[in-house]
């Protein structure tokens, strides 16, 4: 990427991130800072969704999230019975999934959750 290319970009993500509600500011702010990064939460958010479609996507979040649930869970009691006896295994984890489907009022005009200026070639995320 051009150095104005990721000028641009940088522009529009503070632009984003500035007109963005204090919750995402947040968490955007809680990922980029320096320190322990050994807990993370990842999340996605979007609105003016048919009802049908967000069906088909919480269908296809229950498979992703069984699958990964199952893997995880394959990985861990493999590394936990090897452990066993070891004092140093003193330490435990929690892992889950969350979709959280619900009806949004939105007004007519612009949708506020799509800046008015994006670098080319994106959407709602810089590319």
């Amino acid at each position: 990427m051009s150095e104005g290319a990721e000028a641009g970009r940088r522009a529009w993500l503070l632009k984003a991130l500035a007109d963005a509600p204090p919750e995402v500011q947040r968490r955007v702010w809680k990922e980029l800072s320096p320190g322990d990064h050994r807990a993370f939460e990842r999340a996605v958010d979007y609105n003016r969704l048919r009802p049908e479609d967000v069906a088909a996507l919480e269908a296809e979040a229950r498979t992703l999230a069984l699958a990964a649930m199952r893997h995880l869970n394959s990985l861990a009691l493999e590394r936990q019975q090897a452990a066993r006896g070891d004092p140093a295994a003193r330490e435990r984890f929690r892992f889950g999934a969350f979709f959280h489907p619900e009806a949004e009022p939105v007004g007519p005009g612009p949708d506020p959750a799509f800046p008015a200026e994006a670098p080319p070639g994106s959407s709602k995320e810089p590319p």
